[in-house]
């Protein structure tokens, strides 16, 4: 609910007010929304998979793949239909509060604590927080996820441009471009969990980053278009698994799943939007 009042703030205050403060913390409240959901979702994933006994956490995350793809494709239909992007953005707003509403009611509702002397003080939580800063695996685990990101973040911020001004191709391929990657990390996502179980995280991540850095090299380099296109598509499937499987790791790395999950996708995140920078 925070981040879709985020969403109608920004467009209400850049396209009615234009006022740079408040556009600003509508970014801010879209930020907050996202980031404490993020949390909040990845937590419940990781105990959904210990209870069905395999990995679905790339199925899950699939979603957020998908959800790029929709999210461009709204986009570029407003645009076509010159759609003012504040009615774009309320319009937005409006569908992400009624799902919100619509998806929590099926979410499981944990037991309350019988003695509220079991919920331990705000001192401790923020001190079992501070300590996953601490955990050499779980900054590890963060790490992986670092580079994953930073892979993720720049194809997010930069692939239409590079195919475009790189590659010359015209400004609706290369948008076209940037679908495939969407889809191609959706893909890997949705058909990644099987692999998982059958040769294991650590495996699937080093031989999905491999196939990434493949793709990457002949994103540069390569010539014809069609090499392009599956650079593009081995670097999405190079950036698919790291996040979800390592926010399912960080999950099992301590008592406190949300404090570590906290710790891992902050690192993440950072990195993805360093790779927005990077350009």
């Amino acid at each position: 609910m925070v981040a879709a009042v985020g969403v109608a703030l920004v467009g209400y205050s850049a396209g009615v007010l234009h006022s740079l403060p408040l556009t600003a913390v509508g970014f801010a409240l879209l930020g907050f929304g996202i980031g404490s959901m993020d949390v909040m979702i990845n937590v419940e994933g990781a105990a959904a998979e210990k209870a069905i006994g395999r990995t679905v956490m790339p199925l899950m995350h699939a979603g957020c793949a998908a959800g790029v793809i929709a999210g461009a494709g709204i986009g570029a239909a407003c645009v076509a239909l010159n759609i003012d992007f504040v009615w774009q953005f309320g319009g937005e707003a409006l569908v992400i509060l009624a799902v919100a509403i619509r998806a929590v009611s099926y979410l499981p509702q944990a037991e309350p604590p019988v003695d509220p002397a079991a919920i331990p003080p705000l001192r401790e939580r923020l001190a079992s927080w501070a300590s996953g800063w601490k955990n050499g695996r779980l900054l590890l685990i963060g790490l992986v996820m670092l580079g994953v990101e930073l892979g993720e973040g720049t194809a997010n911020s930069w692939l239409t441009l590079a195919a475009h001004d790189g590659h010359g191709q015209p400004a609706a391929v290369a948008a076209l471009f940037f679908v495939a990657f969407a889809v191609g990390e959706t893909g890997a996502r949705v058909f990644g969990g099987p692999i998982v179980d059958r040769i294991g995280r650590v495996r699937t991540v080093r031989v999905t980053t491999a196939l990434g850095a493949v793709g990457v090299a002949l994103f540069i380099l390569g010539g014809p278009a069609w090499l392009v296109l599956v650079g593009t598509v081995l670097w999405a499937v190079g950036v698919s698994m790291g996040f979800p499987l390592g926010m399912s790791a960080a999950a099992d790395s301590g008592p406190n799943p949300a404090a570590q999950v906290s710790v891992v996708a902050s690192i993440g995140y950072l990195a993805n939007r360093g790779g927005g920078c990077a350009g």
